[in-house]
């Protein structure tokens, strides 16, 4: 993968199912998404991870 490549921005997608579901997909490539009932903010602050 070239660095054009990894950093084109228009290249991912998302939306909301009416479910509240959201979708992450690959623009370029139709057979790559993600579906998920749970989405966490990216950069979240470390103070929300929990410790075991």
């Amino acid at each position: 993968m070239s660095d054009d490549e990894n950093t084109d921005d228009a290249r991912y997608g998302f939306f909301r199912t009416d479910e509240g579901d959201t979708v992450l997909y690959d623009r370029h490539n139709p057979e790559a998404w993600i579906q998920s009932t749970f989405s966490v903010a990216v950069g979240a602050t470390a103070g929300a991870e929990t410790s075991a």
